[in-house]
């Protein structure tokens, strides 16, 4: 029996024109892997809220059809009601965390749902371990970097050992082993899973079937070998691989921003240690590296946001972050 059932499912935000869902219909088995693709505007995201209740009880808009979530009808159930069976992991993970220590945050929707105090702390330090992420347990939310808060959502979500979990680009702050890991962690796990991605090249190697929405519409919802194939055929940069980037020239313009031996610290944390670094006018310069070791930091000082503990930084002219 389906898990998931949506029928004739059209959905226009309030005081847009065009609707963001156009007659969707589908199906999710318990325990499929389902990876949802399409552009951006296509009506991904809003297919996600809407399996959790979310469309239309907290975006307002005009809802159409029909969503059943485990027999659960959505337009007569709030999503309070919906947890502990939909879990959700969105886009930005800045957007939903609620505490400041990271211990808290697992814990939250726990006690939410009313588990029995006496298992909530283990049920969090597992779902903190599964994900990588036990040894933040006693962080500040404020000083961990985006991919680990990304992993701290993973966590809280995981925690509440939900039959359907909806992530919205869960790989977006993750380092390349971190996605990985998380894709086997998901095939191990025992419930439902749909997942929206922007790079769909590793959803492609884990999913079970393939979802492609394009101005709201299903286009295509087939196993993935099928789908592959359709993609090839049909829309061949989701599943073309990029080229390799040539080598070029280094950028000679002048230096916009120095940062000469700096170091920083959150607490007794270190976030960065006497780095040295050069940005040049023209220059794209890719900071990579896993989750943790300093990358938001180093570009937060980069941009002035924040004062070095040691060395200096010098930037000249004003600076834009965008995280």
């Amino acid at each position: 029996m389906a898990l998931v059932r949506v029928q004739g499912l059209t959905y226009r935000h309030p005081d847009a024109e065009a609707p963001a869902l156009d007659g969707v219909s589908l199906e999710v088995q318990p325990g499929e892997l389902v990876c949802v693709l399409g552009p951006s505007g296509s009506g991904k995201s809003t297919l996600l809220r809407a399996l959790a209740g979310l469309v239309p009880h907290f975006h307002g808009g005009a809802f159409a059809g029909r969503v059943e979530i485990g027999g659960i009808d959505t337009r007569t159930t709030r999503p309070s009601e919906l947890a502990g069976v939909v879990a959700s992991v969105f886009q930005d993970p800045e957007d939903q965390v609620v505490f400041s220590r990271v211990e808290n945050e697992v814990e939250f929707g726990l006690e939410n749902i009313g588990v029995s105090p006496d298992e909530i702390r283990g049920r969090a330090a597992a779902a903190l371990e599964s994900v990588g992420a036990a040894h933040l347990a006693g962080r500040p939310t404020p000083e961990i970097s985006a991919g680990e808060l990304q992993r701290i959502c993973l966590a809280s979500a995981l925690a509440l050992g939900p039959e359907l979990l909806l992530l919205d680009e869960p790989t977006s702050q993750l380092d390349p082993d971190g996605a990985r890991a998380l894709f086997e962690l998901l095939c191990e796990l025992q419930l439902a899973v749909v997942i929206s991605e922007q790079r769909p090249s590793l959803p492609l190697e884990y999913c079970d079937r393939v979802i492609f929405l394009e101005g709201g519409r299903v286009l295509l919802d087939a196993p993935r070998d099928d789908a592959v194939r359709w993609l090839a055929r049909n829309r061949p940069a989701y599943v073309e691989t990029a080229p390799e980037a040539r080598a070029g020239e280094a950028a000679d313009g002048e230096v916009v921003s120095l940062l000469d031996d700096v170091s920083f610290s959150y607490g007794g944390e270190t976030g960065v240690e006497s780095t040295t670094l050069k940005v040049r006018r023209g220059e794209i310069v890719a900071l990579t590296g896993p989750n943790g070791c300093g990358k938001t930091t180093l570009a937060k000082l980069a941009a002035g946001l924040l004062e070095p503990g040691a060395g200096r930084v010098e930037l000249t002219g004003r600076a834009a972050y965008l995280s």
